[in-house]
């Protein structure tokens, strides 16, 4: 005859988990710390694989109306609109989306951090030895002079910095559609490199990072502010796609390496289904990019409104970041990983 008493591991698993519920039902689960809403996850987890064996088990199905109330509270409390059965697009946007940036946060802080450690060694390198300025800048990028020109000749400078403002509209529509192409095969390059377990995705953010240094470096003894008055309008939200694209990489290389209790397949296609937004996002700032590039760039305007231009184009993404923090405190991870 089977036995029909609920096994101590399955008590212990609903003990636990009816605890997480009282505590969440008086002080509200969003006061409760990230350790203990990921602990709950857990328990409602192993409640619904429990509750899947008690099933199969006749004599113990007396014991399923109480444990079947609490894993009910349970999904009430961890999914609070699973009700709904699509939420709004503004709603997703403004609180969906941002939650899962934030917990993205230390892939794209990695990206950035690769970039701007890189940026500063390649500004060292070139100080030093002006000839490494070859290595780190591609050809296409160096006009027809030589780096030492940059280096030395005022002239060489404000022809770089000037070339293309006497350009027709229709050619600097052609070239910020031949831009855009080209960053965005760069930023796809960085994502999609992920599938190499994220080494490729390094190399990328190394090179553009060592490539932001050499300038400057360039520079330092001519017009630094016209550089960077020519370089930040466009570069801003430029790099910053090289950025978040990164920051892709880096998650999809993790989820290769380390991808939990989940099947490496399963984790990859995870981490695809959380960043399909972060994927627009970045080609809508590389269509920007190439707009600035092409129109302002290579425009009249002097360098206080250029570097005004990209100052404005900080605040989007500040904006972005301090709404992300908020909103993934009113979110639980388990609605993030969903």
């Amino acid at each position: 005859m089977e036995n029909n008493e609920l096994p101590l591991s399955y008590r212990q698993i609903f003990l636990k988990l009816k605890e997480k519920v009282d505590i969440s039902l008086k002080g509200g689960l969003q006061r409760q710390s990230p350790d203990f809403i990921e602990d709950f996850a857990h328990l409602y987890l192993q409640g619904l694989s429990v509750l899947t064996h008690i099933k199969a088990r006749p004599a113990l199905k007396t014991s399923l109306p109480p444990l079947q109330k609490i894993l009910v509270q349970s999904h009430l409390l961890l999914y609070p609109e699973a009700s709904e059965k699509q939420s709004s697009f503004w709603q997703w946007l403004w609180r969906d989306y941002p939650a899962t940036l934030w917990a993205q946060r230390y892939f794209h802080l990695a990206s950035f951090g690769v970039v701007a450690l890189t940026g500063l060694i390649g500004y060292i390198v070139v100080q030093q030895n002006f000839e490494m300025a070859s290595v780190f800048i591609p050809p296409f990028l160096r006009a027809s002079h030589e780096l030492d020109a940059y280096l030395f000749s005022p002239e060489a400078q404000k022809e770089m910095l000037t070339a293309g403002r006497e350009s027709t509209l229709e050619i600097k529509t052609l070239f910020s559609w031949l831009l855009w192409i080209n960053n965005t095969k760069v930023a796809v390059l960085c994502f999609i490199s992920g599938f190499a377990f994220g080494i490729p995705t390094l190399m990328i953010l190394i090179q553009t990072g060592l490539m932001l240094g050499t300038f400057p470096a360039l520079f330092r003894e001519g017009d630094i502010v016209g550089l960077w008055a020519w370089l930040l309008p466009h570069g801003v939200p430029e790099i910053m796609a090289i950025v978040l694209a990164g920051g892709i990489g880096l998650q999809l290389g993790w989820a290769m390496l380390n991808p939990g209790h989940l099947p490496m397949g399963r984790a990859v296609r995870q981490t695809l289904r959380g960043n399909v937004m972060t994927i627009v996002l970045c080609a809508l700032l590389l269509v920007w990019a190439a707009i600035v590039e092409s129109f302002i760039r290579q425009s009249e305007l002097d360098n206080p409104t250029r570097l005004l231009i990209a100052a404005a184009s900080t605040v989007p993404f500040i904006l972005l970041f301090v709404r992300a923090a908020f909103a993934h405190q009113s979110k639980s991870p388990v609605e993030i990983e969903k």
